[in-house]
């Protein structure tokens, strides 16, 4: 089953399936672990954080980010879903931005 990740200002950004987070355009962008977003050279991006029933990859201003991680293999093409719409904008928690 897959989850549809947002952008801050509604934009559908793609979806995870597997732990492994894809564009809007099924192109592979990295992989989840826990909470946390790593891009697909092994950068952290950001937690993965619900807010009003949808997720968002939002990244805090103010802490340090993680050591990077070595890059996942990329993982076998997924069957693209049907691509979301856009929804309102939020305004995210003080100290958060968009991770992607």
């Amino acid at each position: 089953m897959e989850k549809y990740i947002f952008r801050s200002n509604g934009q559908y950004m793609g979806f995870i399936v597997n732990n492994y987070l894809f564009s809007r355009d099924n192109a592979y962008l990295g992989w989840v672990e826990a909470d946390n977003v790593w891009d697909a050279g092994g950068n952290f991006r950001g937690k993965l954080i619900e807010i009003t029933g949808h997720a968002y990859i939002l990244r805090s201003m103010f802490t340090v980010s993680p050591i990077p991680k070595p890059p996942k293999p990329f993982p076998r093409p997924v069957q693209l879903p049907t691509p979301q719409p856009n929804i309102l904008p939020i305004i995210p928690p003080i100290g958060y931005q968009d991770g992607f």
